[in-house]
Order: C-alpha cells, then structure tokens, then sequence
C-alpha cells in the first residue's frame, strides 16, 4: 500500500483506553508531522465528545456487528502509516484493525492504561486469535514485568506511562478549596455532609440477580454497595453523622440497575446520589472518601492524595488493582471488615495519615504522551515509512 505519508488511524472503544489516548490524538492533531484520522464506538464517543476530540463512529456502521471485514474497508479507504489503538478488554473491533493492519504491513501501537487483564485485551473473542501490536505502551515496571510472565515479548514493550495521568497534578493545583466548595454544592451536598464516593463498574450490569456471576466473582457492584450502605448506616447511627453516598456509575452502566437497591435503603443519616455525568477528578477532590473495587477512578484518587479503599468482599478473582498490590490504597476482601475499616478511615486521624503516606510510595511517570509520540516517530522511522 502506498502513499501513506505520515497518516495516521487511531481506534478505541473502552473508557480507560480512550482517556490514556486522548492526549496523543490531540496533541498530534497540533503537528505538521502528521495527517491524524480517529474512529470511535461506545464509550469512547462521549469521551472524545468531551474533550473535542473529531472522529469518525464505528457505530454507525449498517452492519449489526462490527466485523473484520468493516475494518479492512476502512484501512483500505484511509491507507494509514501506522494504527494506534486503546486496549479494550472483550472488544473485537481494535483487535480487528490491528489484525488487518499486520496483514496490510502496517505497524501497530497500543497504549495501555491499567495493570490487569493484559492477554485478554489482544485477544479476538470468536476466532481466538491473537492480535499483538508491535509496541504496547505500558505504565511502569511493574506493568512490563506483568506482561513478560504472561508470555509477552519484551522487545514490544515500552515504558511510557499513561498520558491521562500527564495534566493529573496540575489539575490538583488548580481545583481549590473555592472550586472544591462550589462543585459540592452544584452536586447537592450540604455543609455538614461527609461525602463518600463509589466508583462502580459493571461486573454484573442488570436489573436482575444474576447469581452466576455473583458465585463466579464473589461479590458484585450490587453486593458490595449493599454492604457499603449497611456499614455507612451503623456508622451514622453510632456515630451520629450525616453522609451522603454518591455513585459514580461507569459509562457502561445503566441507572435503573440500581432502583432496587435504593427503594430498600431507608436510613436518616445516609443519603444516595446517582451521578453518571460528574467529571471525575473533581468529584474526587471534592469528596472526604473514595470507595470502589478495582476501578481506574481508584487509582487517580490515590494519585490525587485522597483516602481510597477498595472493596472486594468475598472475592474470588485476583486482586488487580495496582495500588493495593504496592500499599497505597487498602484492599478489604472480607465483608465483615468492611464496617470496621470505614470507621478507621473516617475517624481516626493517626490511620488516615499513615494511609496518606503511604499512598505518596505510589508515583506514576511524567511525560508520557511525549514519550508515546517518540515511540511513534522511533517505529515510523524503523519501518522506513515515506
């Protein structure tokens, strides 16, 4: 395929995916260097949406699921220099273009964003195959080391950090005690409210009791904030301490999953919000704590120095989450701990601090849309693309 100058496609589906790549698409967008050209589908839309990102729907495609072929037909169409995608996990459609992309000769870069599920995000869900790029992006050390036990060739991976966390300290600055004020009252909390945010994830995503999943994971997004709600409560009442418990849902998720839930939560004491719309990082500086299970949103709290605990009662899955794995955040894995710990985490000022300190062990690298921009040029000019 010729004339593919300095082209590029970016692809992505999945939330995490989509913010890691944000910064890279717009700040080659600014470059005389290169003709960029993105396609979008599910979450990633509003995201780019929000951020002014232009792109290009795979969702409006006619066909009722996104094939291989369409992605052939695309590449085919845009002949691009390279194609960059987010890692989505049970996603075909980036899978797809990175398969047609090796077959056409054209190189692959991805760019991680979170430290789990690494073979599952380069793998096609019906043909089985494997869809490896030829540079995968990866956080830390941690995050390459991962990979090579997993069976990945350490020549196809590059230490970058995550660009979404590029701007993370900066915004920390700029969002004040005025601007933390104003967001909680544009949320409806009032003065004397202690705010607690649960940063939930579809794991089971339905109106019904889905009890296969419940014994697969152990625990749920309904079955933990059922616990949350029942601790917050005992709390409140002992305590006598008014909270409010929002619920920051995942762009996947559907609000009415969660009806039952609230009906049967009576309490003087402890509120719910549902939000599905409040950017996140001011929610979490806005908030007093930060709940979740193994959500990205965990670790941008952790970064942006807030008490952070992570619930996964009864958990029958490895516990992923990065910043419970290095001691900067706390992992609670058994239900009756998760009452006591909340209590700690809310009174006792000796645990908060040394909490706190040690969420400071956890860094993450500075300059990586820049560093993912250099891995671009450096494979661009190994290929010896004109």
């Amino acid at each position: 395929m010729k004339g593919r100058k300095n082209k590029i496609l970016f692809v992505s589906r999945d939330p995490g995916g989509s913010n890691a790549i944000a910064p890279v698409i717009k700040k080659l967008f600014n470059s005389l260097d290169f003709n960029v050209k993105v396609f979008a589908s599910g979450s990633a839309e509003k995201i780019f949406t929000n951020k002014n990102i232009t792109f290009i729907s795979l969702d409006d495609s006619d066909v009722e699921e996104f094939k291989i072929e369409s992605a052939e037909k695309i590449i085919k169409n845009e002949n691009p220099s390279i194609v960059i995608t987010g890692t989505s996990s049970n996603d075909n459609s980036e899978n797809y273009f990175r398969l047609v992309a090796k077959k056409f000769g054209i190189p692959t870069v991805s760019i991680l964003d979170q430290w789990m599920n690494y073979i599952q995000r380069f793998q096609c869900n019906k043909e089985d195959l494997k869809c490896i790029p030829d540079i995968i992006c990866v956080m830390d050390e941690v995050a390459r080391d991962d990979m090579i036990k997993d069976g990945f060739e350490s020549s196809r991976i590059a230490i970058t950090g995550n660009p979404y966390f590029d701007d993370l300290f900066t915004f920390k600055e700029e969002f004040d005690k005025e601007k933390v004020k104003e967001f909680r009252r544009l949320l409806g909390i009032d003065k004397d409210e202690y705010l607690i945010t649960f940063a939930s994830e579809p794991i089971e995503n339905s109106e019904d009791d889905n009890y296969k999943i419940r014994d697969e994971w152990g625990y749920t997004e309904k079955t933990v904030i059922s616990s949350l709600l029942t601790a917050l409560e005992n709390i409140s009442l002992r305590k006598r301490l008014k909270m409010c418990l929002i619920i920051k849902l995942h762009p996947r998720e559907i609000k009415s999953n969660f009806d039952k839930i609230i009906k049967n939560f009576i309490s003087e004491n402890v509120r719910i919000i549902l939000n599905d719309y409040a950017e996140p990082r001011k929610l979490i500086l806005s908030s007093d704590l930060v709940t979740g299970m193994t959500s990205m949103f965990l670790i941008e709290s952790v970064l942006l120095s807030k008490l952070t605990i992570s619930l996964q009662p009864e958990s029958k899955k490895p516990d992923f989450l990065i910043t419970n794995r290095v001691g900067a955040s706390i992992g609670v894995y058994n239900k009756v701990d998760v009452e006591p710990l909340l209590e700690k985490m809310i009174f006792d000022k000796e645990f908060q601090e040394d909490v706190l300190k040690k969420g400071k062990l956890f860094n993450v690298k500075g300059y990586a849309t820049d560093n993912v921009i250099n891995k671009i040029h450096e494979l661009i000019e190994m290929e010896g693309i004109n």
